[in-house]
């Protein structure tokens, strides 16, 4: 397969000896994810990945929930799947969270093969950039920064779920910061995370992983490189500013709708669920 391209030209895709395609990188884009979601269907699937309660249009669901990080469910992520299901979800979180040209511009990068101008194009649509210039090294930043976050997450949470689950407690900690992380939503629990309204371990750390991850890897990049107010892009501060407004206004309506007998560790996760991260609390 040949790929043809300039800049601001579509991205011709040569199929054959006289057949070709021509789309633009959003388009690849999206069927890049319409084609991962089909897979990771597939997988969910099969007997190995659920208890059996789980059919194709529940596996299609549950695919297309975890790559574009909704965090819908029509069924129970921690009894209706295996361990490997689990997995397999928790992978989807992650690679529809980084981002899948990321996700593969890391794997080349990893195998030494050099980034082509093709993936660069579909790669900056991915991440909202206008130009084409230091986009490796942002991707590097991008995995650092999850990577840092998430397992700083897990250590934090295995804290209260080793004591209550045992050695399992250790995967509940990595699913749930990798779904916090990424505003996937998706909890092992069918209450979500309710039984733990009155931990305040849990209500700090899964709130604030999922506003370091809503906020975008772009902010936390710029935030990195120039670690000064002044110096930061004018994005940056708009994503700042109004994340924090929004917080407060949702902890102020909290408190005035539910008064003062409700545990004050729960207002924060509550506020920011207002947004899209999906736990309940």
């Amino acid at each position: 397969m040949l790929v043809a391209y300039d800049d601001d030209a579509p991205l011709e895709i040569f199929l054959g000896a006289k057949k070709s395609i021509n789309l633009s990188p959003p388009a690849i884009l999206v069927l890049a994810y319409i084609v991962f979601i089909i897979v990771g269907a597939m997988i969910l699937w099969l007997p190995v990945s659920h208890t059996g309660d789980i059919g194709l249009s529940e596996a299609i669901f549950t695919s297309t929930s975890a790559v574009t990080v909704t965090g819908l469910v029509l069924a129970d992520t921690g009894s209706a799947f295996t361990g490997f299901g689990q997995a397999v979800i928790a992978i989807l979180i992650q690679l529809g969270g980084l981002g899948l040209m990321t996700t593969a511009v890391l794997v080349l990068g990893a195998l030494g093969i050099q980034v082509g101008m093709p993936q660069r194009l579909i790669l900056r649509e991915e991440i909202n950039q206008t130009s084409l210039s230091n986009l490796t090294v942002l991707v590097r930043i991008i995995l650092v920064i999850a990577l840092v976050c998430q397992t700083i997450g897990a250590i934090i949470l295995a804290f209260v779920f080793v004591p209550q689950y045992g050695w399992n407690g250790i995967w509940q900690a990595v699913f749930h910061s990798i779904s916090a992380f990424n505003n996937a939503g998706f909890a092992l629990h069918p209450d979500s995370l309710s039984q733990w309204v009155g931990n305040p371990v849990v209500n700090i750390t899964i709130p604030l992983l999922f506003i370091f991850g809503g906020i975008g890897f772009i902010v936390l990049g710029d935030i990195y490189q120039k670690r000064n107010w002044a110096k930061l892009t004018l994005h940056t501060k708009l994503m700042l500013v109004g994340t924090l407004v929004l917080i407060v206004w949702g902890v102020s309506h909290l408190l005035c709708w539910n008064g003062p007998t409700q545990k004050h560790s729960a207002r924060l996760p509550q506020a920011k669920s207002y947004g899209r991260a999906g736990f309940r609390v």
